[in-house]
This record gives C-alpha cells, sequence and structure tokens, in this order.
C-alpha cells in the first residue's frame, strides 16, 4: 500500500520534528540579531559612551575584515537555510513561493553587497 512507505520512512515522532524547527528559529533568529547588531560597530558608527556630541570619544573600530568575515559566515547559515528549504519543498513549489523568492533576492543583495564590502579592503 502506498502508506506503507510513509510509515517505514517515518522513523521520527512529531514532538522531534517540532523540536528540531524551534531549534533552528532559535538560530536563525540569533543569527538575524547577530546582522543587525553588526549595523552598531561598523563604521561609521554612532555607538558611544555618551551621547552628548560635546563629549563623545572616539567610537570603536574593529579590526579591518572583522564585521565583513562576522557578515560572511551568518550569510553562509542564511544561503544554507534557503538550498533546505528549497529542497525539502522541490523546485514546482519553491518557485510558487514568494516568501521564498523575496528572501532569494534579499540574500542575493547581501551577497553583493559583501563583495563589494570586501572588494574595498577597508577603504570604505
Amino acid at each position: 500500500m502506498h502508506t506503507e512507505g510513509y510509515l517505514r520512512f517515518s522513523n521520527f515522532s512529531l514532538a522531534e520534528v517540532t523540536g528540531e524547527r524551534q531549534q533552528s528559529i532559535k538560530i536563525l533568529g540569533t543569527i538575524i540579531a547577530v546582522v543587525l547588531l553588526l549595523a552598531f560597530v561598523e563604521r561609521p558608527s554612532s555607538l558611544s559612551i555618551s551621547s552628548d556630541p560635546h563629549h563623545r570619544s572616539v567610537p570603536w573600530e574593529p579590526p579591518c575584515g572583522a564585521t565583513e568575515c562576522v557578515e560572511m559566515l551568518c550569510l553562509f547559515v542564511f544561503c544554507l537555510d534557503l538550498a533546505v528549504k528549497s529542497y525539502l519543498i522541490g523546485w514546482e513549489e519553491f518557485r510558487k513561493t514568494k516568501w521564498l523568492i523575496s528572501y532569494t533576492i534579499v540574500i542575493s543583495i547581501s551577497v553583493i553587497d559583501w563583495v563589494l564590502s570586501v572588494s574595498m579592503a577597508c577603504d570604505e
């Protein structure tokens, strides 16, 4: 019967799948937070000890390439997430899902931005 194949290959319980999904959502949420927090340390940064413009100290600048390296790792996780999603739902369903198409566009633009940042070699 058709259902026998499904039963034979379903080794995971629903609770295990839900737990794994929650874990991946936590990881992606953490990666998104890291990418957003990079804006506070990348040049030009407005992060300082005092908000008074008369007593503002020189903002800390990370070493050349440090933020680009962190951004590359985050983009790698996003690309891996996109690849897994597209593999699991199939190409036909992937093309129908507007959310994943927009996710692909945003990741592509982010990769182009990263390549331009790296090509400038800290001369921005």
